[in-house]
């Protein structure tokens, strides 16, 4: 592959990877947070209601944990062009 094909379908495959991530922080977030609230608000986790729980922490969470894979595989991906 030329290097112009190899950086194309590195973007292609870095932006695939972060529209994956995006649709999975906002399915969390937004079903957890507004749809599922009224049935979580029946539960309580020290003392408050576990839709409030749901949709301020797990939300926070889900985004760390959708914001470590890219990191990581651009790490990987850059030591592999940029040979040491």
């Amino acid at each position: 592959m030329s290097k112009k094909e190899d950086t194309t379908a590195y973007w292609r495959a870095n932006v695939r990877l972060l529209l994956i991530l995006l649709v999975i922080w906002f399915s969390v977030s937004f079903g957890a947070g507004i749809l599922l609230r009224p049935w979580l608000d029946n539960f309580s986790l020290g003392g408050y209601p576990l839709g409030f729980w749901f949709a301020q922490i797990v939300a926070m969470v889900t985004c760390r944990m959708t914001a470590a894979p890219p990191a990581e595989i651009n790490e990987l991906v850059e030591r592999i062009r940029i040979p040491a």
